[in-house]
């Protein structure tokens, strides 16, 4: 789409509607940053720096999320590199959800929304 038409059609919507765009995964991630389809049970995301895994893996526990999964584990090297990338990062989960969804964060260091414990 040609940036003209594209300003256009973003000057037509809502703040509510540009908001969810911002939020919808499928427009920006790269094909790679995508899960495999199928049935699996380990997805390895092995890539350089600035590749986005932190960012994928967090779309997708939001993804899970949604779809039902209630409760889902987080691992990595220590527990604070687990809150302070995947969950409080910049490109961890309580950045991938809008303002209204995001999951809180409790003392006990679960991430909770209202359908799922992390």
């Amino acid at each position: 789409m040609d940036p003209v038409r594209r300003k256009m059609l973003i000057r037509q919507l809502t703040a509510k509607e540009i908001e969810s765009l911002l939020y919808d995964w499928s427009l920006w991630a790269r094909a790679k940053q995508c899960p495999p389809p199928g049935l699996w049970r380990v997805w390895l995301l092995l890539a350089g720096r600035g590749f986005g895994k932190t960012r994928a893996g967090a779309e997708w526990v939001r993804s899970r999320i949604t779809h039902g999964a209630r409760y889902l584990g987080l691992v990595g090297e220590t527990f604070d590199d687990v809150r302070s990338v995947m969950i409080e990062g910049p490109s961890g989960i309580l950045a991938t959800h809008p303002r209204q969804d995001r999951p809180r964060c409790r003392r006990s260091g679960h991430a909770q929304t209202d359908r799922a414990i992390l």
